[in-house]
């Protein structure tokens, strides 16, 4: 499973004890770009980001109202928004009256050197079971990036993950603009951020010892499979 929040979630609806029959790994997509986070001026001015779909369940009206908000607190905001849909993006930009927005459309690959300008990236959910047992990849590539993620605390998997970083926002969607106007009057160190998410990755995303650790797990069932 992809979050322990999920094991609860199946452990509460079946009622059952799964917590020694039940491996779990968060959603990872990423490794770390240092050269992301020592760009020039990165961590100097509030440039925001989202990237990815616009699928009902990302929540781009509840983002792009968060942003709206932040703008009236903090006027010289940017939003870079990455997207497909370019066209649609540009027609809710539009919508929402949001000045200092770039839209554009990036590829995977593309995706370090466009977010090495962002400081902050949207990952807003609504309080539904579906997105409070999920662990978002989107988290990863922001992180991988060093763009500070802001979260839905109701990613249940990220707010218990995340707890003793310094330099994540992970809150209810309500108090979002204090704690982004809360980390904005902090001055920012390229090298700490860096430091803090590489302890991070190599815990929580480090996807070598997740592969050990499942290989551990799943050999008692190939065993008894017959396998060898």
């Amino acid at each position: 499973m992809v979050s322990d929040a999920m094991r609860r979630h199946f452990e509460g609806k079946y009622r059952v004890d799964l917590a020694s029959k039940t491996f779990v790994a968060p959603c990872c997509n990423e490794v770390l770009h240092p050269e992301s986070f020592l760009s020039p001026g990165k961590y100097g001015h509030p440039v925001f980001t989202y990237a990815g779909g616009l699928s009902k369940y990302q929540c781009i009206d509840g983002m792009l109202e968060l942003f709206a908000d932040i703008q009236v607190r903090i006027p010289d905001a940017e939003l870079l928004f990455y997207t497909w849909d370019t066209d649609q993006a540009n027609e809710l930009v539009t919508e929402y009256g949001l000045s200092n927005v770039t839209v554009a459309s990036k590829k995977q690959d593309e995706l370090p050197a466009a977010l090495s300008r962002a400081k902050y990236g949207f990952v807003i959910r609504d309080d539904i079971a579906v997105n409070r047992v999920a662990t978002p990849t989107k988290i990863s590539t922001y992180m991988a990036n060093g763009v500070i993620p802001v979260v839905s605390s109701c990613v249940e998997g990220f707010a218990e993950a995340s707890t003793g970083l310094e330099y994540a926002i992970c809150c209810s969607d309500d108090d979002m603009v204090r704690a982004i106007c809360d980390m904005e009057s902090r001055g920012i160190a390229a090298d700490e951020i860096l430091d803090e998410y590489h302890g991070f990755f190599d815990g929580y995303f480090d996807l070598e010892k997740k592969r050990n650790a499942m290989r551990k797990f799943l050999e008692p069932v190939v065993f008894d499979m017959g396998f060898r």
